[in-house]
């Protein structure tokens, strides 16, 4: 008797004579963003400058690039941030993964390149990959579990059902550290571990 599994059948097809199911993984995917067109972002302060896309990247055709220069707003980091569409991520748990790809030329100065998910400004989740896991001058696949979530958020956090904010950046050691052309590419949520037939 087949076996339901989120949807899925499972035959009892055994490979071999040793009982063991052929199964073939499944991608579930959401994605958030291409980062095709610098129109819909805007600086999280003038400390982001250089808004644009370059033609380096991974999927499409295009990145998202931007500058970290020493403004007047005296920030830590260089980001930008754009309201779009709502989308429901609810059907994704723990383990599925949030993944993106960054590139950063130099990490001398650099804390950690970030992600943030909610609904606004106010409230957002963020996700951080530390210093010490990038590889500078290549581009680099940013991937975590939607657990790894900073414990502290911004206001109520980011609802999975209605997400309608979305940010990406890099934060820096000192608020006069500057560099130029940071790059995002692709920003999705894919499944864990989805096995189908």
């Amino acid at each position: 008797m087949a076996r339901s599994v989120s949807g899925l059948a499972r035959s009892g097809l055994s490979i071999g004579g040793f009982g063991a199911q052929h199964v073939a993984p499944l991608q579930d995917r959401e994605n958030i963003g291409n980062f095709e067109l610098a129109a819909p972002w805007t600086a999280l302060s003038n400390d982001t400058t250089g808004i644009d896309v370059d033609l380096s990247h991974i999927l499409g055709t295009k990145s998202l690039e931007f500058d970290k220069v020493d403004g007047g707003d005296n920030e830590l980091f260089a980001g930008v941030s754009a309201t779009i569409p709502e989308i429901d991520l609810s059907r994704f748990g723990l383990e599925d993964k949030l993944v993106s790809a960054v590139y950063i030329s130099d990490k001398t100065n650099v804390a950690y390149a970030f992600i943030r998910l909610g609904t606004s400004v106010s409230h957002y989740n963020e996700w951080q990959l530390a210093d010490g896991d990038i590889t500078q001058a290549v581009w680099q696949m940013f991937s975590m579990t939607l657990a790894a979530t900073e414990v502290t958020v911004t206001g109520n956090g980011w609802t999975p059902s209605a997400v309608t904010y979305v940010c990406v950046g890099v934060m820096f050691d000192g608020e006069a550290n500057a560099l130029a052309d940071i790059r995002f590419d692709n920003l999705a949520i894919e499944r864990a571990n989805l096995i189908g037939t």
